[in-house]
This record gives C-alpha cells, sequence and structure tokens, in this order.
C-alpha cells in the first residue's frame, strides 16, 4: 500500500510539474482581430477535467462594472479518481488576472460550481455530492472564503441527492440568494414523484438561513412533467426579477418569472413538445398518431436565460432534431441538426438566428467520416452543431449571444471529428436582426492554433461594458485539444470515472480556461457570408407571394430555401423569384440562398391580417 501511494504521490507531483512548465512556456496574453471585432485574450488557468458541464452551462464569468472580473470553473489538477476537485478561481483587478490557481477554494472536494455577486459580495455554489450543496463567499477579489453548507435542507426527501445546482443573486436588499438544483441525482428513485425534480431554494439573508427549502415551481410537479435532466435549465435575476428557464429535448423549453423576488411565479411556454409525458421506452414520435414516427424539432439541452436592463428575460437554446421508432430505446436525436434559437418575452415564438458557417459555399457543412468505434463525427454535448448559449446586454441594452459552434476550417484528421469553435453575435434592435457571427479563437495566422482545438462551454458575462460599437464584451470559455472527452484506447467516452481527455498514451491532456474582451463588434444585418451579394424581398409583409429582387446579379443564385421561426424547412428548390406564400401562417421567416461560393439570407413577414 505504501508503494502505490508513493507511485500516486510522484505521479501527482509529475503532473503538476507539467503543468507549471506549461504555463511558464505558453503565451498567456494574445490581441488579435476577427471580422473587424478586436479581441484581447488571457489564459487564466487550466484544469484536468475536461467536462465543465453534461448539458448548459452555468454563470462563470462575472464582470463587476469597475473594470474588475471574476471567473469560476472545475478545477482539477490529476484525474477523477483525487479528492482535489473543486472551483478554480481568478480575479482580475482591472490590470491583470492572478496566477493560475492551484487548487481549489472550497476544503472538501465540490463539482459543477458557477459564480454570482451583488453588494460588494461574491459568491461560487457547487455541489458536494455527498452532504448537499456547498456556497462560498467572501467579498469581491479578496479575503478568505467562509462557507454555508448544505443551502437549504439536506435530505428534506427520501432518496434526496442535489447535484448540479444554478444560482443567482440580487433582490432590492442586495442579499437575496435564489437557487435552483435536480434534487434527485441517480435517475433511478423518484423524489416528489419525478426522476430528478427542479427545486428552488431562497436565501435573504446572502446564505445564512433559507426560508424557501426545496420547494417545486408551479406547473413543473409530477403532473405537468416526468422529471428533469443534469444540468438542463439555469436562472438569471436582477433586483426582484428573478427568471428560470428548463427543459430540452422531450419535454419542450418553459420559463419561469417572477417580479417579486421569488414569491410567486408564472410559467411561459417558449417551445412546446408535442407528445406530453414522452417516454421512449413505450411511445413513438407519432405527433399525428397515424402510427408512423415523425420528426420534432426540440430544443438542446442547454438553455440560458439573462434578464435585460428593462426587466425582459431572454432565452437561447441550440436547435435539435428528434425522433424515435420503436417502443423499447432511447429517443434519438440527430446531432449534426444546424441552429441556434432565441427567443424574448416580446416574440410570439423562437427564432433561429445563427447556423454554422458553409466557408466553401458548396451548400452545406463538411461532416467528416469518422473512425470505429465512433459512429458520430462530432462531440456529444447533447445537441447539435451549436450548444452552450449564453447572452448578455450593454448599456443601450443591446443584445449579445456567444455560442459554440462547428468549424469547417478547423482540422479533423486529428480525431475525425468537427471542432467547435466560440462565436458571438450583436442585435440592436431587440432580437429582430443580428450582426455577423464573430468567431474568438485564434488561428495559426492570428497567433495561436484555433485550427486544432476544440472550444466550448463559453460563459458570456452578463454585463457588457459601454454601449453599441463602443461596447466590450467578455467571454470565458475552456479551450483543448479534443473534442468532447477523448480517451485514446476507447475513443470518446463518458463515465463516473473519466472526464479528461488523453493523449495516444492516455497521459490526461490539459484544458486551457481562456478569458476573452470583444471590442467593436458590429449590429449591421450581414445578408452575405462572401461578396457582398445583397438581395431584398417585397412586400414585406406578404400576405400572398413575395417577389425576391437581386441587387448584384452578376453572381447568379442556384438554390433558395425558406425556413420558419423554428427553425424548419418549408420549402427548397432550385432558384425561383416568386414564391406563394398564401398558406403560410403569420409570423417570421428566413430566406435562404445560394449559389457556388456565395450565401445569402434575409428575413420577411407573413400577416394575414
Amino acid at each position: 500500500m505504501k508503494t502505490v501511494n508513493c507511485l500516486f504521490f510522484v505521479f501527482r507531483i509529475s503532473i503538476l510539474f507539467y503543468l507549471l512548465i506549461g504555463n511558464a512556456a505558453y503565451s498567456q496574453n494574445l490581441n488579435f482581430s476577427s471580422s473587424g471585432a478586436l479581441i484581447y485574450e488571457s489564459v487564466i488557468g487550466q484544469t484536468l477535467h475536461s467536462l465543465q458541464s453534461y448539458r448548459g452551462v452555468p454563470t462563470r464569468l462575472v464582470n463587476h462594472g469597475n473594470g474588475t472580473l471574476s471567473a469560476a470553473w472545475i478545477y482539477q489538477n490529476v484525474n477523477s479518481s483525487t479528492n482535489d476537485r473543486g472551483t478554480g478561481y481568478n480575479f482580475y483587478d482591472g490590470a491583470n488576472w492572478g496566477p493560475f490557481p492551484l487548487q481549489r477554494i472550497e476544503y472538501k472536494r465540490t463539482g459543477w460550481t458557477n459564480i454570482a455577486a451583488v453588494n460588494g459580495w461574491e459568491y461560487c455554489m457547487a455541489h458536494s455530492g455527498d452532504s448537499g450543496l456547498l456556497l462560498s463567499k467572501r467579498t469581491i477579489g479578496n479575503g478568505p472564503w467562509t462557507y454555508h453548507h448544505p443551502v437549504g435542507t439536506y435530505n428534506l426527501y427520501n432518496n434526496q441527492a442535489d447535484v448540479w445546482c444554478r444560482f443567482a443573486v440580487g433582490g432590492s436588499n442586495g442579499n437575496t440568494i435564489h437557487a435552483i438544483v435536480n434534487s434527485q441525482g441517480t435517475g433511478t428513485m423518484p423524489v416528489l414523484g419525478q426522476n430528478g425534480p427542479l427545486t428552488y431554494t431562497r436565501s435573504l439573508d446572502g446564505g445564512i438561513t433559507w426560508d424557501l427549502d426545496h420547494v417545486q415551481l408551479p406547473m413543473s410537479d409530477s403532473s405537468f412533467f416526468t422529471g428533469f435532466s443534469a444540468e438542463n435549465y439555469h436562472i438569471d435575476c436582477r433586483n426582484d426579477i428573478v427568471a428560470i428557464v428548463a427543459g430540452g429535448m422531450d419535454m419542450g423549453m418553459y420559463l419561469w418569472k417572477s417580479t417579486d423576488n421569488g414569491n410567486n411565479w408564472t410559467r411561459t411556454t417558449i417551445l412546446p413538445f408535442p407528445i406530453p409525458f414522452y417516454n421512449p421506452s413505450t411511445m413513438i414520435t407519432d405527433v399525428n398518431q397515424d402510427g408512423i414516427a415523425d420528426t420534432i424539432v426540440a430544443g438542446n439541452e442547454d438553455p440560458t436565460v439573462s434578464i435585460d436592463n428593462n426587466g425582459v428575460a431572454h432565452v437561447a437554446f441550440g436547435r435539435v432534431i428528434v425522433f424515435d421508432t420503436d417502443t423499447f430505446n432511447v429517443l434519438f436525436y440527430d446531432p449534426l441538426t444546424d441552429g441556434l434559437f432565441y427567443w424574448n418575452e416580446n416574440m410570439p415564438s423562437p427564432a433561429v438566428i445563427a447556423n454554422a458557417e458553409d466557408f466553401n459555399g458548396n451548400g452545406k457543412i463538411d461532416i467528416p467520416v469518422p473512425s470505429a468505434p465512433n459512429t458520430v463525427p462530432v462531440g456529444s454535448y447533447l445537441g447539435g452543431l451549436i450548444v452552450h448559449p449564453s447572452i448578455g446586454f450593454d448599456d443601450n441594452n443591446d443584445i449579445y449571444i456567444s455560442y459554440s459552434c462547428v468549424n469547417e476550417l478547423a482540422d479533423t484528421a486529428d480525431y475525425q471529428c468537427m471542432r467547435r469553435h466560440v462565436y458571438v453575435k450583436r442585435s440592436s434592435d431587440g432580437g429582430s436582426t443580428w450582426g455577423p457571427a464573430i468567431n474568438i479563437v485564434p488561428s495559426i495566422a492570428q497567433g495561436d492554433s484555433g485550427e486544432f482545438r476544440e472550444c466550448v462551454f463559453g460563459s458570456l458575462a452578463k454585463k457588457v461594458d459601454g454601449s453599441g460599437a463602443n461596447s466590450c464584451a467578455h467571454i470565458f470559455y475552456q479551450r483543448d485539444r479534443a473534442p468532447y472527452v477523448y480517451i485514446f484506447t476507447v475513443q470518446w467516452t463518458l463515465n463516473y470515472q473519466i472526464v479528461w481527455n488523453a493523449d495516444q498514451n492516455n497521459v490526461p491532456l490539459s484544458n486551457d480556461m481562456i478569458y476573452a474582451k470583444i471590442c467593436n463588434i458590429s449590429s449591421k444585418v450581414e445578408e452575405v457570408d462572401f461578396n457582398n451579394v445583397a438581395v431584398a424581398i417585397y412586400p414585406n409583409p406578404a400576405s400572398q407571394s413575395i417577389y425576391i429582387k437581386q441587387l448584384n446579379s452578376s453572381i447568379p443564385f442556384k438554390q433558395l430555401e425558406i425556413i420558419n421561426a423554428e427553425g424548419k424547412s418549408l420549402i427548397k428548390s432550385g432558384m425561383k423569384y416568386n414564391l406563394d406564400v398564401s398558406m403560410f401562417p403569420d409570423g417570421i421567416y428566413t430566406l435562404m440562398l445560394k449559389s457556388e461560393k456565395n450565401y445569402s439570407s434575409v428575413r420577411f413577414v407573413v400577416n394575414h391580417q
């Protein structure tokens, strides 16, 4: 036993030495430009824990509004069998980030952390796995951490196991903590009649006491859902306004909102799932009850919510297509589904606002053939080609969205798998139109090696500095070599013991935690991706027909497609210049035109009134 312990100690010291040497050799700061935006990035930490979230991304970066920032992530320096896992933390004092942390902030093993700040205090919350949630608290940027543990009552219900929490802080008193958690982590024994109930807990005194303890939100109990999954929910608050979004592939997407600091709630359906209480073990996706399985447009398991300066809730989640043709298997989702859904409380339904870029203009995203034993050529983040959205606002209430999306220019030979990069977009008209997608990952030509990097788990700080063209957004994300979680002997995998990437000798690979400041983000609607080819639609709004006018006739389009607000393709054909839309329901639609080397898109409205 002593020999084993000594060997383990030597291995641990070797890994730490490797990380320290890597830190000293690594360029921790880089400035570059992308699509007109100016980007300043820093490597602010490292971890061997490659899986920063099972589904949606918690808040990991806070902009305090005075030039300082705080970042938190899942830290680990050896592997999953050790007890050093916890919250990695770094602070930007307005001039510099601190040194890479070499230990967690908590006194015991934790996981799946998030961070928030208000009223001069900053908080981190994570689950301990064996004794409920652990809340860490200190004055912003300095001083010792103090702890409140557990959050609420642990084991309030039979079989309860609090895991994968999300929380927000605020309230008009500046001392309110709102926490949501999956209160049954095993997924095998019901709690409150559900396999994984989503419960809400509140403190009005900064975490000392909890006046609302593991209660269920209205219309979230077993009368409405069979349960919730790991991290398919998110929370935000602004003063006394609190918003919670939850949902996924087989249950729809929903918003719960309170305007009185969590006392009362209303529920809004954002994207319904057409089959209530869907059970893949006993049902097929037969929407019209004709005995034939149907494909259903649904949302990824990664929703995010953010409340703007006026108290309006904004939601984003990836688009995915699901179907199930048998009654003895799991629900199938298409990981190659493209699109990012966006919705706010002023919209009747979500709209697709982003897609993967077709860089070579061949009308499709070029997907590699995976190598055995893998069957899927993209990392499995329980979604389509776009995952991990996050939302922020500047002083002018312009909207900013970050997300991870496959990049056609990134290398696929390494792992026969598409790599994802982090993008950001801006809207200056309340989400009706959006500027170009900006890739914030530096390429080889820009001073790094983005062509060979997987960039995921992005968290956009809710507060964007400045306004309009003079604004600067702040994003924190993970950058590593391998898509998803890669183990050489078994390829992409995930289990309770393996959550790190490895090389061909199964040596764990370190993941860089990246902070990026992005300035000069355009909100100008980009009609094309290549040669400034533009089109116009008239009339707009339309009730019977639309006519397409190409403003630059030197490059002819060959194909068109009309997509509705839910991301469903309604028409796909060769080029036409007039289309009948009389049978379309009222709503917002996107016309996409493609040629051999060019691509253009423009929105139009159908209104029969």
